[in-house]
């Protein structure tokens, strides 16, 4: 999965020269360079993998807390509802 985002950057040590951080890495994947031409410096690009196992787990401990907090509140509101209904307002 490559994430994308359109912020410039410097990419080299190039004077100068920002560059969308988008473009830097589609020439990077085109010409399997890691190297500027004009100034011979690397890239200062940062690779991130991301699984879809990761993505999955993060989905599920999302909707797991959000089951959570729904049956505590069912748990709280049914609670308040029965000590409401015992109290005397007489």
């Amino acid at each position: 999965m490559l994430r994308l985002n359109t912020k410039f950057i410097k990419a080299c040590n190039c004077e100068n020269l920002q560059v969308h951080s988008y473009c830097i890495t589609v020439q990077v994947l085109q010409d399997s360079r890691i190297f500027c031409r004009k100034c011979d410096g690397h890239y200062n690009l940062h690779v991130f993998n991301h699984s879809l196992l990761n993505n999955i787990r993060t989905i599920f401990y999302k909707w797991l807390a959000s089951l959570l907090l729904i049956c505590a509140m069912v748990i709280l509101f049914t609670l308040l509802d029965a000590s409401i209904k015992d109290t005397n307002f007489d």
